[in-house]
């Protein structure tokens, strides 16, 4: 059954009011983010089996692949959706990462509604560093409430939930949701790979949910659900906020 916090996501995700607006590229992730969460849960990601993955799914899966698209079916269902449906989870997580850090850069360096430039930490250049987004987020967000009036909670809760240096031996913590998402995304694509690295994810159904790495695979399904849920308030939030960036 589709979880149902992901489809109130998407029940609720509605396009900026013109097709420049700054808001547009959130927008697309986020749709994106919903439909892979959905295909992963259609294709079994909370009963995902990882034993002797290699040999099952692994050696054979480009012809499984291939097979889809060329005769309609693979010659092994049941690998392929074990494939498929972590293809889909680390699309959606991959997107929701991306919409948050979007969010909040867009945040820090569009023009304010109030018609004034806010006293905030300069975030300058064309990629600036994720901690000077989080400074110039923070001090928007305190603009817009202490000189205008409003209190952007959603965003404010988006942005508490990447605050601070996740790592996989850290504690599991439904609080810090985006920022475990953010290092699942970040570590497979930046750090040097490492043997270690293959237990992340690897635990599947029989995890002992005590970090990202190790929790089982239905809690980090939910984990992303929930991350999906708050991504989307927050983009809410701010394109009412301010609706014609």
């Amino acid at each position: 059954m589709p979880d149902q916090k992901v489809l109130s996501g998407l029940q609720g995700l509605l396009p900026p009011a013109r097709h420049d607006s700054v808001w547009i590229g959130p927008f697309e992730q986020l749709v994106g983010a919903g439909y892979a969460l959905l295909g992963a849960g259609q294709h079994g990601i909370n009963e995902r089996d990882l034993d002797h993955y290699y040999s099952r799914v692994q050696k054979k899966i480009a012809a499984l692949v291939k097979d889809r698209f060329t005769i309609g079916k693979a010659s092994d269902e049941d690998a392929f959706g074990k494939w498929a449906a972590g293809f889909y989870f680390n699309s959606g997580i991959q997107r929701i990462v991306w919409a948050s850090e979007r969010l909040l850069l867009t945040l820090s360096t569009v023009d304010c509604p109030c018609g004034s430039r806010p006293k905030e930490k300069p975030v300058a250049g064309d990629r600036p560093n994720f901690p000077l987004v989080l400074d110039g987020a923070l001090a928007r967000l305190d603009h817009v409430r202490d000189d205008d009036g409003t209190d952007l909670q959603k965003t404010r809760n988006m942005r508490n939930h990447l605050v601070g240096k996740y790592k996989r031996s850290d504690p599991l913590d439904p609080k810090q949701i985006l920022a475990m998402l953010r290092y699942d995304v970040n570590n497979r694509k930046h750090k040097v790979y490492g043997r270690s690295n293959l237990l992340d994810r690897r635990s599947a159904k029989r995890g002992d949910n005590k970090t990202w790495p190790s929790a089982s695979a239905d809690v980090q399904m939910d984990l992303a659900c929930q991350a999906f849920e708050v991504v989307c308030e927050a983009y809410r939030e701010l394109k009412d906020w301010n609706p014609q960036a």
